[in-house]
């Protein structure tokens, strides 16, 4: 089955922005004397918002056969996550819900809406509001995580711990409100036509949304972090939904128009190879950091962070080598897909 992408430079840059952010925020709760600052931790905030609206537009970018073959990015990512829990962080899969599970779920679901712009946008709304019902809902904020190599561990201890609850409202990426971003960035792929005629408008709008609410957000105090992790959405609050949704707006209205960056156009290879980068960085941190290695001074993680950056960007390099595809371009199609190649 041939499968044909569309590149656009201004999605790369997207996806590298997201990536570079992705990297800092989750390399930061190794380093346990580290107190964040409230800047930092809103920013490193903003990277899953754009994962996941792009998720919903590069639906519209691939064209592929119909019927099941459709579905073979979302099967894919899915088959990822689970790769990513058994072998980065050995533990029991479809549990947690980490952010690849939730790109999944949007994918079928967008796949399955991709010529039915109105149901996608009115869903995408629905899914906006959800933080207000959600909020009446039991959200269970530590985080239960089962060992792969627990001896003790059974079906009926997995189920006792709501992974269905886990996945639909307080895993680390649930669907309610979560996958409002990847039907939003569907909708824009559907409407960019019209979008881009009131670009500038929108571009000026969602930049003062933005400004407004992310100081309105670090004025009014963030929330506990999570684990260690420094993000400020668990849950997702209505305002930060905003932010993030003006955030998207403003860089997708900003770059996506643009064909070619000629400064920084190398980096691009991280926003190409987006998946496979997020699965070498699960391995670095999994397991060379987690357990293995603690840093102790900003010295340290300014170290780790570098190294970890450069080598998602030479393993994102070789990947496109000319002798690499000649090897890889072998491979099942929907390996290829789950190795990010």
């Amino acid at each position: 089955m041939e499968t044909t992408t569309i590149r656009n430079s201004g999605i790369d840059f997207i996806r590298t922005i997201a990536i570079l952010i992705m990297l800092v925020s989750n390399t930061l709760p190794y380093f346990e004397t580290f107190i964040p600052p409230d800047w930092l931790r809103l920013t490193c905030s903003l990277a899953a918002p754009l994962f996941i609206f792009l998720s919903g537009y590069s639906v519209h970018l691939s064209k592929v056969r119909e019927g099941w073959a459709a579905f073979i990015p979302a099967i894919a990512v899915f088959l990822a996550a689970i790769i990513v829990d058994v072998v980065a962080w050995r533990i029991i899969p479809m549990l947690e819900f980490d952010v690849l599970y939730l790109i999944s779920a949007g994918l079928f679901i967008n796949i399955f809406l991709r010529n039915s712009p109105r149901i996608t946008t009115a869903v995408a709304i629905i899914m906006m509001l959800s933080p207000i019902v959600s909020q009446q809902l039991h959200y269970r904020f530590e985080m239960d995580e089962l060992s792969l190599f627990d001896p003790s561990i059974t079906l009926a201890g997995w189920l006792r711990l709501q992974p269905l609850n886990r996945f639909l409202i307080d895993g680390w990426f649930p669907l309610l409100p979560w996958l409002a971003f990847a039907l939003l960035g569907s909708a824009f792929a559907l409407y960019k036509e019209k979008i881009m005629t009131n670009r500038k408008s929108i571009l000026v709008l969602a930049f003062i949304g933005f400004a407004s609410l992310a100081g309105i957000q670090l004025n009014m105090g963030l929330p506990s972090m999570r684990d260690g992790y420094v993000e400020i959405f668990y849950p997702l609050n209505f305002t930060h939904m905003l932010c993030s949704i003006s955030w998207v707006g403003v860089l997708s209205l900003w770059l996506i128009p643009h064909s070619e960056f000629f400064l920084i156009g190398r980096l691009f290879v991280l926003g190409r190879k987006s998946q496979l980068v997020y699965i070498t960085h699960a391995l670095f941190l999994g397991w060379l950091i987690e357990g293995t290695y603690q840093p102790n001074t900003m010295v340290e993680l300014t170290i780790v962070i570098a190294l970890l950056f450069a080598i998602v960007l030479v393993v994102s390099t070789l990947a496109e080598q000319p002798r690499i595809r000649s090897i890889t371009d072998r491979l099942p199609l929907l390996l290829k897909r789950v190795l990010g190649l």
